[in-house]
């Protein structure tokens, strides 16, 4: 007799699963909260496996979506750890869909799916006075940092675990970074692989000039710097 085949047995924390899911379908608002809060509540209270997050949607208000992600988020009476969250975008995800899609532990996109990112919107006082439009001009440029940021670091492992799964597809001869980009940028549209070539290059200057500072050099103060920088970004121009 040939030797049984053992079956692979797939790993819950990387499988969407229907039968333990909430959907955000539609606009993104406190009735949608309302919709989804004791359905979170019930997942939770059976057991701490993984919750999946089916998204299909063009946004809405923020608050509300920060609402079902930190009900997500909770833990218990018991003090066990929040749910891993799988999320899943259907056919769309736009803005604050956008932001819970990224949000989860591990995310997944259907084919042909679509997904909006965009800059925070900050809703302005009536009237508006030149202090008004000062504040308002800091606060989303500090947010959309911010918010950058936390998008890219939320990113890592998911891109360690891209890079890792592809090596073996990778050329001898080529490097393992320049196979990774070729194998990327060969699934991306025309405006996917425009914003990839910008990024690397500014990823190129930004090694350059780490490569030119004068780290031994000691400042005064944060000024004199940042004075020290633009020097050498006009060298590098």
């Amino acid at each position: 007799m040939g030797e049984e085949k053992t079956a692979l047995i797939p790993n819950p924390d990387f499988r969407p699963n229907p039968s333990r899911a909430i959907f955000i379908q539609g606009i993104i608002d406190q009735k949608l909260v309302d919709q989804v809060t004791s359905k979170i509540i019930e997942l939770q209270n059976i057991n701490r496996d993984p919750i999946t997050v089916y998204i299909d949607s063009l946004g809405g208000n923020t608050t509300s979506a920060d609402t079902i992600r930190r009900l997500l988020l909770a833990s218990d009476q018991d003090n066990h750890p929040p749910c891993r969250i799988i999320t899943v975008v259907t056919a769309r995800a736009a803005s604050a869909a956008a932001d819970l899609l990224f949000f989860g532990d591990y995310a997944v996109a259907y084919p042909e799916s679509f997904i909006l990112y965009h800059g925070l919107r900050h809703l302005p006082p009536d009237p508006v006075t030149a202090d008004d439009v000062s504040y308002i001009a800091q606060n989303l440029k500090s947010g959309n940092e911010r918010f950058a940021m936390e998008l890219a670091n939320r990113s890592n492992e998911r891109w360690i675990f891209r890079y890792l799964t592809l090596k073996p597809l990778f050329k001898k001869d080529k490097s393992d970074i320049d196979c990774f980009i070729d194998i990327i940028s060969s699934k991306l549209s025309s405006k996917g692989k425009e914003i990839l070539n910008k990024s690397l290059e500014r990823h190129a200057r930004y090694a350059r000039l780490i490569t030119i500072i004068d780290w031994e050099r000691k400042f005064r103060n944060f000024a004199d710097f940042e004075g020290h920088i633009l020097k050498k970004l006009l060298i590098m121009n």
